[in-house]
């Protein structure tokens, strides 16, 4: 669990520091394929200057019949302009998979925080120059043997904050 405040404390900050850049603000909601596990999602994202390449960071959460499960994840992401109103994304990375199973009958709750592999790959259409839509796929896995593929697709709405540094 100490894991896991120290990185909300990092993302937070990181989200106070970056609203000087470019950055674009993703929240959504999302669904795991297999169970069909509903969830919500936040995402991070921040352009480094002069290059098609961001650092985004994201959170998502999902829960159904008293499984949770949280990937915390950090992953470079290279944007490609698709047309004037669209880009297209893909990125990795890693962080932190945190996930619990609610107690029920005799078994108590258990819970467990695993390092994190993640990857990416998403369209933006803008509708302004502040605001826009997103839908992605995500693919995560806890680094720890037996651990299950998680496919989620995400979709939500996005705002730019700070300026555009377009040349």
């Amino acid at each position: 669990m100490k894991n896991f405040r120290m990185f909300i404390a990092v993302f937070l900050g990181v989200c106070t520091f970056s609203v000087a850049q470019a950055t674009e603000v993703k929240l959504g909601g999302g669904l795991i394929f297999e169970g069909s596990v509903p969830g919500v999602a936040v995402a991070v994202d921040i352009p480094i200057p002069e290059r098609p390449l961001a650092i985004s960071f994201s959170a998502d959460y999902f829960k159904k019949s008293g499984h949770t499960t949280v990937p915390l994840a950090i992953r470079g992401v290279y944007k490609a302009p698709v047309s004037e109103k669209a880009d297209f994304y893909i990125g990795a990375g890693g962080g932190l998979f945190y996930s619990k199973e609610d107690a029920h009958g005799t078994v108590p709750s258990h819970s467990s925080t695993k390092g994190l592999f993640s990857s990416v790959g998403g369209i933006d259409l803008k509708l302004s120059d502040s605001i826009g839509l997103f839908g992605e796929i995500t693919f995560d896995r806890a680094l720890t043997s037996g651990a299950r593929n998680e496919i989620a697709a995400k979709g939500g709405i996005f705002f730019s904050l700070g300026s555009h540094g377009h040349h």
